[in-house]
């Protein structure tokens, strides 16, 4: 089974601060019609510094046995495609998150 766009659409991600040696954290519904025992996971988070903006990705890959087990990986030769992917999923959030409750903006 593959899941993409898995994005929650949950308003409290959007324009929180975190401070330094803060956390947040992340779950994600990756519960959708089957049983998942491995994940490859891209999280893009977006930020502003001193008034410029920046984007720093993390990729981790999991396993599911008893719990699960996350390794983190290197974004690679593939930082353009999940960069894409990233902003993809914000454009749809933005979209399903102005939309009134009888579906119309």
């Amino acid at each position: 089974m593959t899941l993409t766009d898995t994005s929650t659409n949950d308003l409290q991600w959007d324009d929180f601060d975190l401070d330094r040696e803060d956390s947040k954290d992340i779950l994600p519904n990756l519960a959708q019609g089957g049983v998942l025992t491995k994940a490859d996971v891209v999280i893009g988070v977006d930020y502003k510094y001193f008034g410029i903006k920046n984007r720093r990705m993390f990729r981790f890959d999991g396993l599911h046995e008893e719990k699960w087990q996350w390794s983190k990986q290197p974004i690679g030769n593939r930082l353009a495609e999940f960069s894409k992917e990233v902003d993809d999923s914000l454009k749809k959030h933005l979209k399903y998150t102005t939309l009134s409750p009888n579906g119309v903006p």
